[in-house]
């Protein structure tokens, strides 16, 4: 069992070796795919005004920010998300339209840890801010689907629209004022049971009749001509499934088109989601159009863990050292490893180092240990084995 003392706040971890180097193979991914793209990097500060975030997600989201008075009396908070803080920088820099840009970094949320869920966490972003077209749609689905297939992950992505959505809220009599609260509760529906929503609903003032009559047209709404669009220009370029679901709501109050959530076949919770949200970023009397997508890094990783041919090694080869006399000559050598990209790991004893450092290196799930002795050091070379195999040669070292 753990010592309290050294466990961190609820919600909250440590990340291990193993899966922190996934998270940066992921990451980097991310990152050379988004350029590829077009996209360029920022960041935002990890604390934002209280003011900057707050009433831009909706009632239920807004009670999960963290905020707080810092010692100056300031009234200050967490990052939720990645797109509010987004809007205030493009308000600030005012940046060259379209603005394509990509962002990875922790937000944090005051909500029940849960499997998968963790009240601090990692997001990748990608958005593109001032075009409306379905063009800037259909690239951000295209990059969703191109960042999955690349990872191995056999992903669907199930979207709808907040137009449709909130036509057939009105042709169901819905007062316009409750579209919001209403579309939160429909958004519980991929992880609360029908009959409890239903009552939610009922608890919001809907009656048994307009319930039934939201349901009945929410099952025939087909895609308008703009979602049709998107679609057909991104599914020859990808192998991906796209499931049109007249269900989906993406719970926050800011997106007003397109939505969209990725899915893996048996998991219940979204890998991540985002969509169009054209009255989030305001700009004197106007406001810019902008679509997006916010990926969770820390599922993503919590899959690649649980496959066994996704192993991450700590290093491509560990050095072990015969004799005290040859570190010199051992430093040399990795020198030269390491100029041609290796993640060399020079294994710092001597004593007993072949059955230690063998076992070492098969712990860090290192592919290949490097022995050097009197001998390679006489002859300018190293003893490479195999360390599943136990195949071993001798490779000679440029080392001027």
């Amino acid at each position: 069992m753990t010592d309290a003392n050294y466990l961190p706040p609820k919600g909250f971890r440590d990340i291990a070796p193993d899966e922190a180097l996934k998270r940066k193979q992921v990451i980097a991914l991310a990152s050379k795919l988004a350029q590829s793209f077009g996209f360029v990097p920022i960041e935002t500060p990890t604390i934002e005004y209280k003011k900057t975030l707050m009433g831009k997600y909706g009632d239920e989201a807004d009670r999960l920010i963290f905020d707080f008075t810092d010692r100056g009396g300031r009234q200050v908070a967490l990052r939720y998300d990645q797109t509010v803080p987004l809007a205030r920088y493009i308000n600030r820099f005012r940046p060259k339209l379209p603005f394509k840009r990509f962002q990875i970094q922790p937000s944090f949320r005051a909500e029940k840890p849960q499997k998968g869920r963790y009240r601090e966490f990692t997001q990748i972003d990608f958005d593109i801010v001032g075009d409306d077209s379905f063009i800037s749609d259909a690239e951000i689905l295209w990059l969703t689907a191109e960042f999955f297939q690349q990872l191995g992950l056999k992903v669907s992505i199930y979207y709808n629209s907040r137009q449709l959505l909130y036509q057939t809220l009105a042709k169901a009599k819905i007062d316009k004022d409750k579209f919001s609260t209403i579309a939160q509760t429909i958004d519980k529906l991929d992880k609360t049971a029908e009959d409890k929503v239903k009552q939610e609903l009922a608890g919001k003032g809907l009656t048994p009749q307009t319930i039934k009559v939201l349901w009945q047209q929410l099952k025939q709404v087909k895609p308008d001509s703009r979602l049709a669009k998107t679609i057909d220009i991104i599914k020859p370029l990808v192998d991906v499934s796209f499931i049109f679901s007249p269900f989906l709501v993406r719970g926050l109050d800011y997106y007003t088109g397109l939505i969209f959530e990725v899915k893996l076949d048996g998991l219940a919770s979204s890998l991540g989601g985002g969509g169009r949200y054209n009255k989030l970023i305001r700009q004197a009397n106007d406001y810019l159009p902008a679509v997006g997508i916010g990926i969770g890094l820390d599922r993503i990783t919590d899959l690649l863990q649980a496959q066994k041919n996704y192993q991450v090694a700590q290093a491509d080869i560990v050095i072990l050292v015969l004799s005290d006399a040859v570190f010199g000559y051992a430093f040399q050598a990795a020198a030269s490893l390491r100029k041609q990209g290796l993640k060399v790991f020079l294994y710092p004893k001597t004593d007993k180092v072949l059955k230690k450092g063998f076992k070492y290196a098969q712990a860090i799930k290192a592919p290949k240990v490097a022995f050097i002795g009197e001998d390679e050091k006489a002859g300018s070379y190293i003893t490479i084995k195999d360390t599943k195999t136990n195949t071993q040669k001798k490779v000679k070292l440029n080392l001027s």
